[in-house]
């Protein structure tokens, strides 16, 4: 006889913010397991729904769990579309085990939702307004190591672009004491590809207080699936994991500019994702396939955002402050994309 396996629908924490008198367009939730999946390790599966949010258009996520000493842990997803109230197909989006384990995957389907490596994306004209992301423990691996998800959903047609004046107000700020770390001194055949885990080693290098080995963070982030080092999810798993004090790692778009300034008067360095021309950018680049680089300040007086840029050649050069409406233009081009580390974490 099969084994029942009860699956728990538990939602933590919901936050959405309207910036400038901007319409909400984007939203998060963080979700835990049940704390009788921890207690009964027979249970190794649990599904995070939210139903009757605002419509969104996009969805990503992210968590942070322990890797499984076996097994591996899979997740679904899928969404409801708004207009029907038909759940479209289960998508499977990724799988997170050991590191010759971790793949995110594609699929695209006619006429319903879809899921690209990083997204799940509702059908062209369509929105949607809920979501099930599910987490399965295969091949041995337990809930007992799973410790947070956390689900962005977008409705990007109302994203607009933010004024640079409501920037302007915010005080200065700079976090000391980040290490300076360039890509392209880093002895690897992939020193050109590996940006997001360069900037994530620059981050834990700070949170840690000690010397982090880009090469070891682009081993443990790097996807088969999409061929890149770039996961968003794998990359803020691997943070977790590598941290040394209790933090929850997340990637999510951010309502704004005040947003990320707030991580930083907390001390807090923010990695994101910036597309296309930057004044001042290392020289014969474009960035216009993204880019990741770690946020350490904001500069009042210049109107400039401090940023460790790994793109440069050299680490004394890393070290950059962007033009403040250079930076969130090109920031905004990826949708304002961040990975975040949260000192508050709520389990």
């Amino acid at each position: 006889m099969k084994s029942k396996i009860i699956s728990i629908i538990l939602s933590c924490f919901i936050a959405h913010t309207t910036w400038a008198n901007s319409v909400p367009w984007t939203w998060f939730y963080r979700y835990s397991p049940p704390v009788g999946v921890h207690e009964d390790y027979s249970r190794k599966k649990f599904i995070a729904e939210r139903k009757h949010i605002p419509p969104f258009s996009q969805l990503i996520f992210s968590w942070n769990a322990q890797r499984p000493a076996q097994g591996k842990f899979v997740f679904w997803g899928c969404v409801r579309n708004a207009r029907t109230q038909q759940w479209y197909d289960w998508h499977r989006m990724a799988d997170w085990g050991s590191i010759e384990n971790q793949i995110t995957h594609c699929s695209i389907k006619p006429n319903s939702s879809s899921y690209n490596y990083v997204r799940l994306e509702a059908p062209q004209g369509e929105l949607v307004d809920a979501f099930r992301v599910k987490v399965e423990g295969v091949d041995g691996a337990l809930l007992q190591d799973f410790s947070q998800l956390n689900v962005c959903v977008s409705n990007l047609s109302d994203f607009a672009i933010e004024p640079i004046a409501t920037i302007h107000a915010l005080p200065s700020v700079k976090i000391d004491g980040v290490p300076a770390y360039s890509q392209m001194e880093v002895d690897s055949i992939d020193a050109s590809r590996i940006c997001s885990p360069t900037s994530m080693s620059m981050v834990l290098g700070y949170l840690n207080k000690e010397d982090v080995d880009p090469r070891v963070c682009a081993r443990n982030t790097y996807d088969p699936g999409l061929n890149t080092f770039g996961s968003w999810p794998f990359n803020v798993a691997y943070a977790y994991t590598a941290c040394n004090t209790p933090r929850n790692f997340y990637v999510r778009r951010l309502p704004g500019f005040a947003y990320l300034h707030n991580f930083l008067m907390k001390g807090i360095p923010v990695v994101v994702s910036i597309r296309g021309p930057l004044n001042g950018m290392p020289e014969g680049l474009t960035y216009s396939q993204g880019h990741l680089l770690v946020v350490i300040g904001w500069d009042k007086k210049n109107k400039r955002v401090l940023c460790h840029d790994p793109a440069f050649p050299t680490s004394n050069l890393v070290p950059h402050a962007y033009d403040a409406t250079d930076f969130i233009r090109a920031w905004e081009r990826s949708r304002r994309l961040a990975y975040l580390a949260d000192p508050n974490p709520i389990n």
